[in-house]
């Protein structure tokens, strides 16, 4: 039968409840906003037997969004004008440990309409890419102030888990598309 969030994270969080199967490691990994993010990785394949590991980040506000990547969990969030995202320790989480780092990162380039929703690019089989250089893209729309032209900006993250200071994100590459309104709603 259907469970509550509260039987993994302890609580029922307000909303956006997402779910990720990383290939790789053959594990759920499952986010939910409340006081911040969680992040529970499963301790086995089967998401209903199963045992958790759960971390909360507080510094997420909204609409959080994880990617599945070779050397980490990666997630987005809709944090306005401050344009961070974030990078959770992947191997550390997969062994419950509680060490495990969590970093933000400033998204270069980026110009907002008051909602903020880049996404980073997440692995959907075995075929897992070397670590680091994790794609996040992000549209921009000529009716928001400061954009001339519609596009799709794309950067790339690499995470150095050992050295966290020497991580880089590389600058924006606009990749000009067609019109489009990316009005959510009115």
């Amino acid at each position: 039968g259907q469970l509550t969030p509260s039987n993994i994270f302890g609580t029922n969080g307000c909303c956006d409840l997402t779910a990720s199967f990383d290939h790789v490691a053959q594990r759920w990994v499952i986010t939910l906003l409340g006081n911040g993010a969680y992040v529970a990785v499963s301790k086995t394949a089967n998401p209903v037997t199963t045992q958790w590991n759960v971390y909360q980040y507080s510094a997420v506000n909204d609409y959080q969004k994880l990617s599945v990547w070779s050397d980490g969990y990666y997630m987005t969030d809709n944090t306005s004008s401050t344009n961070k995202i974030y990078a959770f320790e992947r191997a550390k989480m997969l062994a419950g440990d509680a060490s495990a780092k969590i970093l933000a990162f400033t998204l270069p380039g980026i110009v907002t309409s008051g909602f903020y929703s880049p996404q980073f690019l997440t692995l959907s089989d075995t075929n897992a890419p070397a670590p680091g250089n994790v794609p996040v893209v992000y549209m921009q729309d000529d009716a928001w102030g400061g954009v001339s032209q519609d596009h799709v900006k794309l950067c790339n993250l690499n995470v150095n888990w050992t050295t966290p200071a020497s991580s880089t994100i590389s600058q924006p590459v606009q990749l000009n598309t067609q019109p489009f309104i990316g009005v959510f709603d009115g």
